[in-house]
């Protein structure tokens, strides 16, 4: 996940991913300043959405409440916020949602509440439009 003033090496919550991480954070380096989240914490980037100042964090299957906490304190010395959200019905938040930039929200409302996200303009996904798979 990267900032502009930070990247941060996220920790994924599938062990099979994990191997990731160290060549992403050595290219990283190279350009800018790296932190990382560390274990016990997981936290996928798509359970991320960051939106101005402030990054809504899912609390999913895959990134746990560790992960989210060692977010907020990696960011909060750059000005940043670490909201905790929880999607439902699906794996990722990013599933759920995706902000469109300068004040849009994609959303699927059965999986979250678009008005945690602040005062947005909101466009719902189709209600006929069929879940990728059933996440419970």
């Amino acid at each position: 996940m990267v900032l502009a003033e930070v990247a941060v090496v996220t920790r994924p919550g599938a062990a099979s991913r994990r191997g990731e991480t160290a060549t992403v954070a050595q290219a990283l380096g190279q350009r800018t300043r790296v932190s990382a989240i560390a274990e016990p914490g997981c936290l996928d980037g798509v359970d991320v959405l960051h939106i101005g100042r402030t990054l809504h964090a899912g609390a999913s299957g895959r990134t746990k409440e560790a992960g989210i906490d060692q977010l907020a304190r990696l960011l909060r010395p750059h000005g940043y916020r670490v909201e905790k959200v929880r999607p439902a019905g699906c794996l990722h938040l990013k599933s759920a949602c995706s902000f469109i930039p300068p004040d849009m929200l994609l959303v699927n409302p059965d999986w979250i509440d678009p008005s945690t996200f602040g005062p947005l303009r909101v466009i719902s996904v189709d209600e006929r439009e069929p879940p990728r798979r059933p996440i419970p």
